[in-house]
């Protein structure tokens, strides 16, 4: 499978390799994932019940819809990109095919009325209607992505600056002109905010590495040196590991995470330890952040999977807790 450039050098909340495979519900008290290649909804209280198998798929994804009872599952086979939209009861209601070698559900990939979605596939992507189950293949630019008012837009950089190309409904698509982020070198979008009026970029200023939220004016809002790891549980706010576990806010308030992400480890460690047969091999601490974290609905959990353990922390007050083991 190819390198994915744009998840890699941007984001789709997948860095260092990191993918999708936990999803919450929209009701904010089930979750969907993966773990080998079975396909579990699971309640906050740890009743699960098994959806289905990935089969042939590499690297295979995760994204429910916010609204509608939709799953949509990524992947690649046969060197095809391929989703597969599943009902909350496991049924297959379409599935589909891109015409490269990727397909991922990106942050904001789904309208908000779960009537769309749109499967990025590098250079085209795939935009679907799921009522009637239709799909095209359409050219968007960088970090695209619903709005909360349900247009479809993405960035396109230029020469001297970028535009924000914006598509509302089954109409035409329009640009507006955007500056590029005041006083960065090298900048490249990584996600627009889900009102579409600004961008988090990265770039670099005095040689060190800088990531940005700057509006359509290149002003910047805010600026820091903490690397973008995944989108946060809003559009101004993002997930860093660069000198510790970190929800990062616009407005200068950074959530320190290390100590939920300790005890995760603390309980991943101790449920290898418990297997006979897994105490005598090597325990990769760097396989914990393999999974990207899933923000709750309503921003005040996020849930993540480790190699062995299924987890949701409440961001307020840092507490884990396990609802999966395997």
């Amino acid at each position: 499978m190819k390198t994915r450039t744009l998840v890699l050098a941007l984001v789709a909340g997948t860095l260092a390799g990191c993918l999708n495979r936990v999803s919450w519900l929209a009701d904010g008290r089930r979750l969907v994932y993966l773990q080998d290649r079975a396909i579990w909804l699971i309640t906050l209280d740890g009743q699960r019940t098994k959806l289905g198998e990935t089969g042939t798929l590499e690297n295979p994804e995760v994204a429910a819809a916010p609204k509608a009872g939709l799953i949509a599952i990524t992947g690649v086979t046969a060197k095809r990109g391929k989703v597969i939209l599943l009902t909350e009861g496991g049924t297959v209601a379409w599935t589909g095919t891109l015409p490269g070698e990727e397909a991922q559900v990106l942050p904001g990939g789904w309208s908000a009325d779960g009537a769309r979605l749109l499967v990025w596939g590098g250079k085209t992507s795939l935009l679907v209607e799921t009522a009637p189950g239709t799909a095209r293949v359409v050219e968007t630019g960088d970090a695209p992505r619903f709005t909360s008012a349900g247009d479809l837009v993405s960035l396109r950089l230029t020469k001297t600056g970028a535009t924000l190309a914006r598509r509302t409904g089954a109409g035409a698509e329009t640009t507006a002109a955007w500056k590029r982020p005041a006083g960065l070198e090298e900048p490249s979008p990584l996600l627009l905010t889900d009102d579409g009026t600004a961008a988090w970029w990265k770039g670099k200023r005095g040689g060190h590495e800088v990531t940005a939220l700057a509006g359509a004016d290149g002003r910047l809002a805010f600026s820091t040196t903490r690397t973008l790891m995944a989108a946060g549980p809003d559009g101004r706010s993002y997930l860093t590991e660069d000198g510790g576990y970190a929800l990062m806010r616009a407005d200068g308030g950074a959530l320190n995470l290390n100590p939920a992400y300790n005890a995760i480890l603390r309980m991943d460690i101790n449920w290898h330890l418990a297997d006979p047969r897994a105490a005598a091999e090597k325990y990769d601490a760097g396989e914990l952040v393999k999974s990207a974290p899933a923000f709750s609905p309503d921003g005040t959990r996020a849930a993540i999977l480790t190699p062995h353990l299924l987890c949701v922390v409440t961001l307020k007050t840092g507490e884990a807790v396990a609802i999966a083991k395997w």
